[in-house]
């Protein structure tokens, strides 16, 4: 019998720990970032992401890159605005011989889609 109590007590002390983890979670979604329209979103990152220097080690010089990894919402909002992936710099010293070099390039040409490119040399 204790064993058993022993036993259910660990459970609920599991749940417990994944009840919490689970209101982090849905605290996260009351956010007032969460509140703004996709679209005001969108015109922020557009200023936000006014040139990315391709074949830079730093998030810091790639804002479309750093905007798509802060969490799943503002990856499917940069992935839907291909104006923020058209406006590229690359620094020809750094540049790689072959593009296959360079994927982060393909995932630049990839996610811009039909949007006209603005290139810096």
């Amino acid at each position: 019998e204790i064993h058993r109590l022993q036993s259910h007590i660990a459970f609920l002390q599991n749940q417990q720990h994944h009840l919490a983890d689970y209101k982090v979670c849905l605290h996260s979604l009351k956010s007032p970032i969460r509140r703004l329209p996709s679209e005001i979103m969108l015109r922020i990152f557009d200023f936000a992401c006014d040139m990315n220097y391709i074949a830079s080690n730093s998030l810091r010089t790639i804002p479309a890159l750093a905007l798509k990894n802060v969490c799943l919402y503002w990856r499917d909002l940069t992935q839907s605005c291909p104006q923020l992936w058209s406006r590229m710099y690359i620094k020809r010293s750094k540049f790689p011989r072959r593009l296959p070099g360079l994927p982060i390039l393909n995932l630049f040409l990839e996610s811009s889609q039909q949007h006209p490119l603005t290139l810096e040399v």
